[in-house]
């Protein structure tokens, strides 16, 4: 079974920050990005692809 916890706080609120430090250093719950946080983070590193249209993409992949 598994259950799923988001936090949605104020950064900048110093409480918040620590508490969430403290579940954090529990080292009992699983983290796992947002996919939304994945997507961000393959922009951000390079790992997205553009095309012009879906033919483009079918040529780059030698799919046609």
């Amino acid at each position: 079974m598994e259950a799923t916890m988001v936090f949605d706080y104020d950064p900048s609120n110093a409480m918040a920050q620590k508490v969430v430090e403290f579940v954090r250093s529990l080292g009992i719950f699983h983290e796992r990005s947002l996919d939304l946080d994945e997507a961000i983070r393959d922009v951000k590193t390079g790992n997205v692809e553009d095309y012009d249209n879906v033919d483009d993409f079918f040529k780059q992949h030698n799919l046609l």
